[in-house]
């Protein structure tokens, strides 16, 4: 996070021990005044950043004095001086956009760029070890009722891109709570807590473990590529990429947008949603591993499980040269058909039988430290099978004072507010 002297120094502490005081603000676009989600607001001395809310909000711990990079794509990136707490600051962005005539003399097919941004991950995506510091939010609802949000701070070891070490990848939890509990469902336990922390810190997509159908060159002929545009993003330039499944896929997919960095072909970020072509979408389709294993499980008492749509979006900072993960957020919903023998729960009540699950769960990293870095000894370690504190009382962003994290949005609060109030 610091360098020379300096961050030997305290290079063995938590990261968010170093916050002096917090800057926060709504990011706006220039000209229509609409707030902009997503948009990465880093600080440069600090080597700091989070991200926009869906509101443009965003909030920041900071050492010292530092200067802000404010940026999203296809804007003019803001370089905003701050020396003190400021809670109100208003950053306009100013659109920026290129013509590919500008960037490619000549045309490239959409699908050689993309093969050359895979092969370039080893050079492009940190192959050694780094120690990031991050902040989780999941939120969890059964037919509209808010039922779980667990939030964390937490500190990741993080071992570089290379296949045979991304597992070894660790999690040191420093600060957590948790609002509500798990499905009331019997006999079934898909809710995304359990391990969600390592699911999404581990989820680089970048790895070759873990690349999705759309990134993985032996499913291209299932899809669409164009090449559309070159952007801005973080005061360089990033070419365009779309895809969509191929019409004549019976079975749904993916749809969504690839950014790649133009000097490097680093993969800069990537947007998705599953293709509103083909047909219903089978529950062994999506989601990891362990919630798959948890469907097939409640399969054998009788349920049934639809997902409805799956949406997901990674976002990478250059640092320390190289591009890391700066945001993985997924939204997920599943319809389920419950047994009518199901329905009735140890506490008397009775459940529908039919339930639309949704969950939403991001993580932010907020702190970022080059190597070496030291993995954590097993007694520090969050394991995937932890879980997190339950904390009472009102939902208050004063529980974070000192770290730097997601910046809650008004619907958000509304939802800690109703799970408080069935507690």
């Amino acid at each position: 996070m610091r360098t020379g002297l300096l961050f030997w120094l305290i290079g063995a502490l938590p990261l968010g021990l170093m916050a002096q005081f917090s800057v926060g603000g709504q990011v706006s676009d220039a000209e229509a005044g609409e707030p902009l989600p997503f948009v990465q607001v880093r600080a440069l001395r600090a080597g700091t950043g989070t991200l926009s809310n869906a509101e443009g909000a965003f909030t920041l711990q900071l050492p010292g004095p530092d200067t802000l990079l404010v940026s999203g794509i296809g804007y003019d990136p803001a370089y905003v001086p701050v020396s003190r707490a400021e809670l109100a600051l208003a950053i306009p962005l100013a659109t920026r956009t290129y013509s590919l005539a500008e960037v490619l003399i000549v045309p490239v097919p959409a699908t050689d760029l993309l093969r050359q941004a895979l092969a370039a991950i080893p050079e492009n995506h940190g192959h050694d070890p780094v120690m990031m510091q991050a902040f989780y939010r999941e939120l969890v609802s059964e037919n509209g009722q808010y039922v779980e949000l667990n939030e964390a701070v937490v500190d990741l070891y993080k071992c570089g891109n290379a296949a045979e070490r991304q597992r070894q990848d660790q999690v040191r939890l420093i600060r957590g709570r948790r609002r509500g509990e798990a499905s009331r469902v019997p006999n079934v336990n898909i809710s995304l807590g359990t391990g969600g922390i390592h699911a999404m810190s581990g989820m680089a997509v970048t790895a070759e473990p873990f690349l999705p159908s759309f990134l993985d060159p032996d499913n291209f002929k299932l899809y669409t590529y164009e090449l559309v545009g070159v952007e801005e993003y973080l005061g360089r330039k990033v070419y365009e990429i779309t895809f969509d499944q191929a019409r004549r896929l019976r079975k749904k997919l993916y749809m969504g947008t690839i950014y790649l960095d133009v000097e490097t072909l680093a993969f800069a970020s990537i947007a998705f949603e599953i293709s509103p072509q083909g047909k219903k979408v089978r529950a062994s389709q999506f989601g990891g591993l362990k919630m798959q294993a948890a469907i097939a499980m409640a399969r054998l008492f009788g349920y049934e499980f639809e997902f409805v749509d799956e949406q997901g979006r990674l976002d990478f900072r250059p640092q320390a040269g190289a591009w890391y993960l700066a945001y993985n957020g997924r939204d997920l919903e599943m319809a389920m058909h419950i047994p009518e023998k199901a329905t009735y729960t140890e506490a008397g009540d009775t459940l529908p039988q039919d339930i639309v699950l949704r969950a939403r769960r991001e993580l932010a990293v907020t702190g970022f430290q080059p190597g070496p870095a030291t993995s954590f000894a097993p007694e520090e370690q969050f394991s995937r099978d932890s879980t997190l504190a339950s904390v009472a009382g009102p939902y208050e962003d004063a529980f974070w004072a000192g770290y730097s994290y997601l910046a809650p949005t008004q619907s958000l609060r509304r939802a800690a507010e109703a799970i408080r109030r069935e507690e």
